[in-house]
């Protein structure tokens, strides 16, 4: 199985994310987005192939099945006779016509699949915050947010782990089984594999996935826990902020940074009371003009004693 939807997740999971208007969405309307599969950064991710593991005739059932709802029955009929004879044609001419068969009408059949599954919506979350290379990935180079999310009391039933070991490809077998017999536990062998395996390359991001009918934004069911703050956090994205969520005691707000000694990450707690006294900062020209008000024209200058290095 490509993931296990059963599995529990950890009790903290972590969105890395730029400062935008859509980051500034998911802390003041309590947003997340769910993402459509063919924009992923990695091609291969839920993008499957498959494992040829039926009849010729079956997969003529099956695509059958599979077209006949979206494009009706005399455009089906005009699909499969036209393939059938390719077939045959390739036959003729000394080439497997099985294997040419298979892999046309195979191909069909992975393009309505694709096309029933792409437009559903993933959430992507990690189970680590102090991950070095999801800051520089997903968080703009560490000047951007990691966002913690409580799960003890989530409801989506269709939250899963990613597993980084399993095949790519799903088995026509499950296909058939889903839309020729109606058997709803291959469709969820089906979408574990195309939802929740990746590459072993991609194992350090530690990721769990959440699934919505349709890409877009939500209304989350996991609230917030805790806002971390990247290496290169820019001061006005971090105080506006603390001054948002100040009242919000129940969402810790972290500093990121790197520990003394090796490249792992620390976190402390900001300091929000000071930052939440800060006021706007003025320019420059009118501190000037303030303190030549209160203190006279050559206030700048002193009294030389004052400054008496010796």
């Amino acid at each position: 199985m490509a993931g296990s939807k059963r599995a529990i997740p950890p009790k903290r999971l972590f969105k890395y994310r730029s400062f935008n208007t859509f980051t500034l969405r998911m802390l003041t309307e309590a947003e997340l987005f769910y993402a459509a599969p063919f924009n992923f950064n990695d091609p291969m991710d839920c993008n499957p192939t498959l494992t040829i593991d039926i009849s010729s005739r079956q997969m003529l059932v099956l695509l059958k099945t599979m077209l006949i709802p979206n494009v009706g029955i005399e455009k089906t009929r005009d699909t499969i006779a036209r393939n059938k004879k390719q077939a045959s044609f390739f036959a003729d001419e000394g080439i497997g016509a099985s294997e040419y068969f298979s892999r046309i009408f195979g191909g069909d059949i992975l393009t309505e699949l694709k096309s029933e599954l792409g437009s559903i919506g993933v959430l992507s979350l990690s189970a680590v915050w102090d991950s070095p290379a999801m800051w520089s990935y997903y968080a703009d180079e560490h000047r951007g947010l990691c966002i913690e999310y409580d799960t003890t009391d989530h409801t989506h039933r269709q939250i899963g782990k990613v597993s980084y070991s399993a095949p790519r490809a799903i088995n026509l077998s499950d296909v058939y089984a889903w839309k020729v017999k109606g058997d709803l536990n291959a469709l969820e062998l089906i979408k574990q594999t195309y939802y929740y395996a990746k590459s072993s390359q991609w194992s350090h991001e530690r990721e769990w996935r959440d699934l919505r009918s349709r890409y877009g934004a939500y209304d989350t069911l996991l609230p917030i826990s805790a806002i971390h703050f990247g290496m290169r956090r820019d001061k006005s994205v971090k105080t506006s902020i603390v001054k948002l969520l100040y009242r919000q005691l129940s969402i810790k707000l972290y500093e990121v940074s790197p520990k003394d000694t090796g490249f792992n990450l620390r976190r402390d707690l900001v300091d929000r009371d000071k930052i939440n006294e800060s006021g706007i900062t003025e320019p420059l020209y009118i501190m000037a003009r303030r303190f030549s008000q209160l203190y006279g024209n050559d206030w700048t200058a002193g009294n030389g004693d004052d400054f008496d290095m010796a």
